[in-house]
């Protein structure tokens, strides 16, 4: 994909000075396409020629590479912490020339981490997580399209919890002991070849207040910059997506479906041993629409089908690609694409580059450092030596280069078929019978390359041609064309009128066995599951889905369910106003919330009892009576919940009485906190029980017992910085090992504004938040204060 804000173009263009010649063209490109468009597509691509989209983020771009190089040196941990934590920040860029005269001037301002806006005199760009607003300012012009490049991609560096590790950066941070006071700590950083300057902090907030330095472009022009930070409150009026008067409106530009006006971005030929070319074959990558070679074993890959850009951009890279030949599961040819800029940069999730993680951990024999270069499509490289991959590597990984638009693409690939490994075995229901026509699919896989490994997932994509097998009537299956040099594999079974089951494998040669038993309930299509999954984690409103789902979980080893536990419960009491006698005294300091739902006579909003005034705006949920806990809140799963901003938590505890009203729980979400980008969870799954999902982390799943319809369960959960405790009426039921960086943003109950269908369908009640894990004693002291135990052993 190529961003929005391509890094080059960045660094060309980040001084943001103003072409008049340059910007005429584009604008009258625009008016000219405009008047003349048969189709809104073709506005589309003009107006992502425009520099202004990119020039918007450099600013910010900027501002986050120097917030990473602060967190260079563990002694930028607080730092890096309260900056993430400020609910607002603006940001004002200046260019310096080289007289010293400011040449030009902008500013960015950043809410809760999900609203973005960015001006200049000249124009102005608002992004609300749903829409983005541009505004032509000399010409009267503005332009609306979907938020499908969220500001957070082009400005990551701001929003994530960075590395605190000096080696991991190659980044060089002094403190200048000469220079600092007693209200101003002065540091002198070193960017590589990128950029040097200081950075001034407050030492009491922690907060950076100004940083100066000199910056290198791609084509090696030096120019001079200053930052300053400010923290005082942004009204959310100024995030307004709404247009002047006196404005033009182009055309509005609804979500680009598939289509063969896609670009082909990858080309190349498959051939056997002996060099003759494979005709029919299926080429597959883990970032391009499958196809089929010709005649002459030649192929040409279309930009995969949910790409917003309609071209590939250095954050598609690595990229994974493989063929096979219908029929002959035992051969496979494959090879793994860089960018030529792998060892500076590395993409992370739906982000812009950033320095390449480095361990830092030295290698005796060859000096290199242990490396990660990851995508949002879901490869992970993950490099202890260089020497020892480029000989792992099968085939020709081909050649990246520029089309005159600046579009990159890859040429002269060549596959070269080689032995391959299967998966076998039997899917069976629990009483042994087999299971004909049940689908075996591979959702992950591990290759060792060397000292290397690199790990493809989200391999149900069905653009990405998926690797299937299908059951015959003896239930017996294979699953081929897997390279003979895999590791691991995440495989799922799954069959009409049975719960899906899933197995983390281990390659154990050239034929690994694994069977499946499907238990009976209620049918699902893996895929849809899936998408319905992940879409409730985090899709807004308008704006075309995107996978953040996390790489598959190795579901034996992270987590640990106690089979002991049946930990029966029905609550005892509930309602009322005063906290003290719903929590333990010794918990309520560290209460951030409790609501009870028993003062709901006249309130708009959702009273908090805790004494911290978190009062929850309600969206269209409603109060009930309930029995012994009195009042309740009732969802009924069409779009109710309930919001509350400002919530930032580097470890919690979550609690609620739940009663779902349907038997279809999976994804319907309990709680949510957010911002924007990185969310933890506690939803229903497929068991018909609950479970926590984490962004780039993974879940944590309950299925030994399931929320029964009409009934009260207490739930709670509690994170500790390391691991996921799940708790059932006070018993501990589910744990895993699971981190997560402090997360500041938005807490949503019962359902939220990125996925309408996710919302919960029941009641919840007596909801309390705490700022750290609770441990197990206390967690039945909680749970003690308004339920029993009715049966635990």
């Amino acid at each position: 994909m190529k961003r929005a804000n391509d890094v080059k173009k960045f660094f060309n263009n980040a001084a943001i000075d103003s072409n008049p010649e340059m910007d005429e063209a584009v604008l009258n490109k625009v008016l000219r396409a405009h008047e003349k468009a048969k189709n809104t597509q073709n506005i589309r691509s003009i107006i992502m020629e425009s520099p202004i989209t990119k020039i918007a983020a450099a600013l910010v771009l900027v501002a986050g590479i120097c917030m990473t190089i602060l967190s260079g040196k563990s002694a930028w941990a607080q730092v890096i912490e309260a900056f993430n934590k400020a609910t607002d920040v603006h940001i004002v860029k200046v260019d310096v020339a080289a007289n010293g005269v400011a040449v030009t001037a902008s500013e960015a301002w950043i809410k809760n981490q999900t609203l973005f806006r960015a001006e200049t005199q000249d124009w102005r760009v608002v992004d609300n997580g749903r829409n983005v607003l541009t505004l032509y300012k000399n010409d009267k012009i503005a332009h609306i399209r979907e938020s499908f490049t969220p500001y957070w991609d082009y400005t990551p560096l701001i929003l994530k919890v960075f590395h605190d590790s000096q080696s991991r950066t190659g980044i060089d941070v002094t403190r200048l002991p000469e220079q600092c006071t007693a209200t101003m700590d002065v540091y002198d950083i070193d960017c590589r070849d990128y950029w040097q300057g200081k950075a001034w902090v407050d030492p009491t907030t922690n907060l950076p207040l100004k940083i100066s330095g000199r910056e290198k472009g791609y084509d090696g022009r030096q120019k001079d910059f200053e930052l300053s930070f400010d923290y005082e409150g942004i009204a959310e009026e100024i995030f307004s997506i709404s247009i002047p008067a006196d404005y033009q409106e182009l055309p509005r530009i609804v979500s680009r479906e598939p289509s063969e006006e896609r670009n082909e971005v990858l080309f190349g030929t498959v051939v056997d041993e002996q060099g003759n070319p494979v005709a029919n074959a299926l080429v597959c990558a883990s970032y391009a629409h499958y196809g089929h070679t010709d005649q002459n074993g030649q192929f040409a890959l279309l930009i995969s089908p949910v790409d917003g850009s309609g071209s590939l951009g250095p954050a598609d890279f690595p990229m994974f690609v493989w063929a096979s030949k219908g029929g002959d599961p035992y051969r496979v040819a494959w090879t793994l694409i860089r960018h030529p800029q792998a060892a500076e940069f590395r993409a992370l999730g739906e982000r812009m580059l950033r320095p390449t993680i480095d361990t830092g951990q030295e290698q005796e024999q060859t000096g290199e450092r242990f490396r990660v270069e990851e995508t949002h499509q879901g490869v992970k490289l993950a490099i202890e030596s260089e020497s020892d991959l480029s000989r792992s590597i099968p085939g020709n990984p081909g050649e990246l280069y520029n089309e005159p638009d600046d579009d990159i693409k890859v040429r002269n690939i060549v596959l070269i078929m080689g032995p391959a490994s299967i998966i076998t075995g039997r899917v069976t229901d629990t009483t042994g019978r087999p299971i004909a026509n049940a689908v075996v699919q591979l959702e992950m896989i591990e290759l060792q390359l060397g000292v290397n490994t690199i790990t493809v997932s989200e391999l149900n994509d069905e653009w990405k041609g998926q690797i299937i097998a299908i059951t015959d009537n003896g239930g017996h299956y294979i699953l081929g064309n897997l390279p003979a040099c895999w590791r691991k594999a995440h495989v799922t079974a799954r069959s009409d009128n049975y719960r899906r089951s899933e197995r983390l494998l281990a390659n154990a040669g050239q034929n690994t066995a694994s069977d499946f038993q499907l238990t009976e309930g209620q049918s699902e299509d893996a895929r849809q599951t899936d998408d319905e999954h992940f879409s409730s984690i985090y899709r807004p409103t308008g704006r075309p889905r995107r996978d953040l789902r996390p790489e598959p979980q190795e579901f034996s080893d992270q987590s640990n369910h106690f089979e002991q536990v049946i930990a029966h419960g029905h609550p005892v009491k509930g309602g009322g106003n005063v906290v003290t006698e719903l929590v333990p005294a010794n918990l309520c300091r560290n209460l951030v919330l409790y609501y009870s739902f028993d003062a709901a006579d006249g309130r708009a909003d959702v009273l908090d009892i805790s004494g911290r005034n978190r009062h929850a705006q309600n969206h269209k949920a409603a109060y009930v009576q309930a029995n012994i806990l009195g009042r309740a809140m009732e969802f009924d799963g069409d779009n109710d919940y309930l919001t509350v901003p400002d919530i930032a938590l580097e470890q919690f505890t979550f609690s609620a009485w739940v009663m779902p009203r349907t038997d279809h729980l999976n994804n319907r979400l309990i709680f949510m906190l957010t911002d924007g980008s990185r969310y933890c969870t506690l939803q229903g799954n497929a068991g018909e029980s609950v479970g926590v999902c984490i962004a780039d982390a993974g879940e944590i799943n309950e299925y030994d017992w399931s929320l029964a319809q009409e009934l009260w369960t207490h739930l709670t959960v509690t994170y500790d910085r390391e691991t996921f405790c799940i708790y059932r009426n006070g018993t501990l039921t589910e744990a895993g090992d699971k981190s997560t960086g402090p997360i500041a943003g938005t807490v949503y109950i019962g359902g939220s504004t990125y996925d309408e269908e996710s919302s919960w369908q029941g009641l919840l009640d007596e909801v309390a938040l705490f700022d750290r894990a609770l441990n197990p004693e206390e967690v039945v002291q909680l749970f003690a204060m308004t339920g029993a135990v009715v049966q635990d052993r």
